[in-house]
């Protein structure tokens, strides 16, 4: 049985564009990731495991036998700078979370533009959670250090 989900998630990953993603891999049931891989770029695979390049260079390692299974997030840099480099104005969306670097505000609406979310902010950086939207197309507007920044996002 694991041969099969073992070559499912080859399937899987290697169908998956791999750019500024975080890859976290899981074993058995439990729900705390035994490895965090962030900001790969590309994923192989061997007779061994699970090799995962990352932006800086290296290489990480996740041998088949330390684990069953992992999720892939993509990530979208939004906003006028990147928030690796210590912008100040900016938001990153990995998936299921926002972060603001900056920000006083941030709402979220539906394709249809329809409000779904709206939060006051301070300090910072602020984490908005965004698990509780399903799947689809979503507009972000955030103020940030004064300047109204709107995007797209998709989950």
């Amino acid at each position: 049985m694991k041969s099969f989900v073992v070559a499912a998630m080859l399937l899987v990953a290697c169908a998956l564009p791999a750019n500024a993603n975080d890859i976290y891999v899981y074993k058995g049931t439990d729900t705390n990731p035994v490895a965090e891989l962030l900001n790969a770029e590309r994923i192989t695979f061997d007779a061994n495991g699970m090799n995962v390049r990352l932006a800086d260079g290296t290489v990480q390692t996740a041998a088949f036998a330390d684990f069953d299974h992992f999720t892939f997030y993509k990530k979208e840099i939004l906003g006028i700078q990147s928030l690796n480099a210590g912008a100040q104005d900016g938001v990153l969306f990995d998936g299921n979370r926002l972060t603001l670097t900056g920000a006083s505000q941030v709402t979220v609406y539906s394709a249809l533009g329809a409000q779904l979310y709206q939060e006051k902010l301070g300090g910072n950086t602020s984490t908005v959670s965004l698990d509780f939207l399903p799947k689809g197309i979503y507009i972000v507007k955030a103020v940030c250090n004064g300047k109204v920044l709107t995007r797209k996002i998709s989950k």
